[in-house]
């Protein structure tokens, strides 16, 4: 199920990357778990949200210092991280979303602020039986 979705993420991510100059960018998904899109500036202020994809924000876990970006817990257990690029799910899946943004960041602040996501969601993961979390390796240190 995890490589499943991994290649569903990686085909998504590839898909907005190659529609990121589109004007008629549309929701790209991987069905209820993920969901990927441009921000627009109807989508309101990406560094401070009051909802994303029409869900209310709850809390503002982090904010970029030096772009409007931020990660948010949304209601029914789903975050958020916003920015030139907004997606929304549960933690795995933004977890693997964020993973596979820092592995392809062009600037080091990108992957710093793609690092303290990954800490922080990673931290709301739910215990495993062992009672280790199933969060997965730091995008830093994935090759």
């Amino acid at each position: 199920m995890r490589q499943n979705l991994a290649s569903q993420t990686d085909r998504n991510l590839a898909a907005s990357k190659s529609c990121k100059n589109s004007d008629s960018l549309s929701r790209v998904s991987v069905g209820p778990a993920l969901t990927i899109r441009q921000w627009e500036p109807d989508d309101g202020d990406a560094g401070d949200p009051e909802h994303v994809f029409g869900v209310p924000v709850r809390e503002i876990l982090a904010r970029r210092a030096d772009d409007p970006a931020v990660l948010v817990a949304l209601r029914g257990n789903r975050f958020a991280l916003t920015g030139p690029v907004a997606a929304m799910g549960r933690s795995m899946a933004l977890l693997h979303y964020v993973r596979i943004r820092a592995r392809d960041a062009r600037h080091a602040a990108d992957r710093l602020w793609l690092d303290e996501v990954h800490e922080l969601l990673g931290r709301r993961q739910p215990r495993s039986d062992n009672g280790s979390r199933s969060a997965g390796p730091s995008p830093s240190r994935t090759s």
